[in-house]
């Protein structure tokens, strides 16, 4: 296995090209699905080629879900797809160019303005990848996907328990090396808007409601980066408009509803905090069903949809990791296993760290990114009584949806997104209440629309170039990659049979078998509980330890390190993408860890 994300990218520009070809080839399997339901089974609202993205990439996770749960994720099977897809997306390429590129006429109209917008919005997402989490787990949990041939079954990382479908298809693009093809998979849900909220020209509502969700800050946030929750937001709000705008007139509807239950069943596949949403979008699908008589043959497909879909994975998760099945209703993690509880309550935080206000404003600049911004505050300009009483009862369970994930979701502002976006397709449909205040609102967003354009232009003119160039994807990643310039220097004093407990968190970037040492903080090694790690290390042979900090703080290793293996003064400073989160330089230390002697080295530690 060849190890550090970078010894495994294509050269640039190939990896941007290829991407793009990849991209459009998942989009052409999506296009052949939506054809055969189409001129079969007469289901039309699902066969708009704007949704294709989605519909390929939902159809690889299906397929590869089970190969990776069952270790048959072959590599050679894997790169053979990607190949197959790229060649699909060549053939796809042609026939765009051919319909549509060659006989188009410049006009400055709203649909020039939304190509430009979209065009803007590919070169972030078509940027380097210098993500945080992404460096940290998203490209970690799909490189050991491949090495693994499937889902890991190791105790550690922690991180790895949250790798889903959405690793899948990072994966597919890793294993032909693509850096770019994970966030452009993302990027291209967007496209999914455009026949939701631009159904008629002439409605001038819709349009800036789909221009306000794609400027929206917490939009550009998740299309600069592989993590795979942007795709399955839009895939709640394709569910839900079908549900409330399209579901009787299909005359297949037990058809309609398998798709539609697969789909919100695979979102819980790609990230388990999709699961409130996807009850939410349950019980809509259930209650039309009920309308038409239809609540018995919906309850027999869902049945089956779970069986293929979601059981595998629960009893991967309860045979490998001993979870039980309620607490896998709380979460994706192996709670029964020591530490995993604290790394639980990390994820969804304590309740005096949530601030709703937060949705709208950040508290510093560097958080600016997080947020959803006025934005958020136009469904209070509902025209409810345009409003049938189904919606209105729709409306009450997005309401539970906002105070559940409030007090037992995650802090974090994304995972309201799903929501933000099904809530302004309602304001879509009702238009403002008040029709002079609208004006005003209009105005405003115009405004913020273009301060927000105008900062899109400087990160892609900040970023875009380290994929064209490599001499500018050093130096974008230096400048911008947390923990970038520390490990660069690190990888120099690493041989191939090291293996690294890194204290920072861009382990995807080592070139060396590393992982993360965040369970240190969630367990007492000097717990008898803990042993189970400790033995871990000892089986992996972890024998360095690789520090970037200002001082050198070991904790219950202290005694277990050995020589100094390398020491730089100031061999990095937190860095990002957000200049406001710039911080101090730091030093770097390369230990050896005396992994022989574990346990009895531990501080504190009761012998054996």
């Amino acid at each position: 296995m060849t190890y550090g994300v970078e010894n495994i990218f294509s050269k640039e520009p190939f990896s941007l090209i290829l991407s793009i070809f990849l991209i459009l080839g998942v989009s052409n399997l999506g296009i052949f699905f939506q054809n055969f339901i189409k001129k079969k089974y007469s289901i039309k609202y699902l066969t708009n080629h704007f949704f294709s993205p989605i519909f390929g990439s939902y159809l690889l996770i299906f397929f590869l879900s089970p190969l990776a749960l069952l270790n048959l994720f072959d590599i050679f099977f894997i790169k053979l797809l990607s190949i197959i897809l790229v060649i699909l997306g060549f053939f796809l390429t042609i026939k765009i160019f051919n319909l549509y590129i060659r006989n188009y006429k410049f006009k400055f109209n709203v649909n020039f303005i939304l190509i430009i917008s979209f065009t803007l919005l590919f070169f972030i997402s078509a940027s380097p990848i210098t993500h945080a989490d992404s460096l940290a787990y998203h490209l970690d949990a799909a490189l050991r996907i491949l090495e693994q041939r499937g889902y890991s079954k190791d105790i550690l990382p922690f991180d790895d328990k949250l790798a889903g479908g959405g690793e899948l298809l990072i994966a597919l693009g890793l294993s032909i090396g693509l850096q770019q093809f994970g966030a452009l998979i993302q990027y291209s849900s967007l496209f999914s808007l455009i026949p939701i909220f631009k159904r008629d020209k002439a409605d001038k509502n819709s349009s800036i409601l789909l221009f306000i969700i794609l400027f929206t800050p917490i939009t550009i946030f998740l299309i600069s980066s592989p993590k795979p929750q942007l795709m399955p937001s839009i895939v709640t709000l394709i569910v839900f408009s079908c549900a409330i705008k399209n579901f009787k007139e299909n005359k297949n509807i037990n058809l309609l509803n398998f798709i539609l239950i697969s789909l919100i069943f695979i979102n819980f596949l790609i990230k388990f905090n999709f699961i409130l949403s996807a009850s939410i979008i349950f019980l809509i699908l259930f209650y039309e069903n009920l309308l038409i008589k239809n609540k018995v043959n919906f309850l027999l497909v869902t049945i089956f949809s779970s069986i293929i879909i979601v059981i595998p994975l629960l009893l991967f998760k309860i045979l490998y990791f001993q979870s039980s099945l309620i607490n896998l209703m709380i979460s994706p993690l192996p709670l029964s296993i020591h530490g995993y509880d604290k790394f639980h309550y990390l994820l969804t935080g304590d309740e005096s760290a949530k601030n709703i206000f937060n949705l709208i404003y950040p508290n510093t600049l560097g958080e600016f990114s997080t947020i959803f911004g006025p934005a958020i505050l136009l469904i209070f300009f509902l025209n409810l009584s345009k409003l049938s009483n189904k919606i209105k009862l729709y409306l009450l369970l997005f309401f539970i949806f906002f105070i559940i994930q409030i007090y037992f979701g995650s802090s974090l502002n994304r995972f309201y997104f799903e929501i933000y976006i099904c809530l302004l397709y309602i304001l879509s449909l009702t238009g403002f209440k008040y029709k002079n205040l609208s004006k005003f609102i209009y105005k405003y967003f115009y405004i913020q629309n273009f301060i927000i354009f105008l900062v899109c232009i400087l990160f892609s003119l900040m970023l875009f170039p380290g994929s064209i160039s490599n001499n500018y994807y050093q130096k974008i990643m230096h400048k911008t990659a947390n923990d970038y310039s520390l490990i660069n220097w690190a990888n120099n004093y690493l041989s191939k049979d090291d293996v690294v407990l890194s204290y920072n968190r861009s382990v995807v970037l080592y070139k060396v078998k590393a992982y993360y040492q965040d369970f240190l903080w969630y367990i007492d090694l000097k717990d008898s509980r803990s042993d189970i790690f400790i033995e871990f290390i000892k089986s992996k042979k972890i024998n360095r330890i690789v520090i970037g900090d200002k001082n050198l703080e070991l904790g219950d290793l202290k005694n277990c390190v050995g020589r100094l293996v390398a020491k730089k003064k100031n061999v990095g400073s937190k860095v990002g993408r957000n200049p406001f989160n710039n911080g101090d330089n730091y030093d770097g230390w390369i230990l050896e860890l005396n992994y022989q002697e574990l346990p009895d080295c531990i501080i504190g530690k009761s012998k054996r």
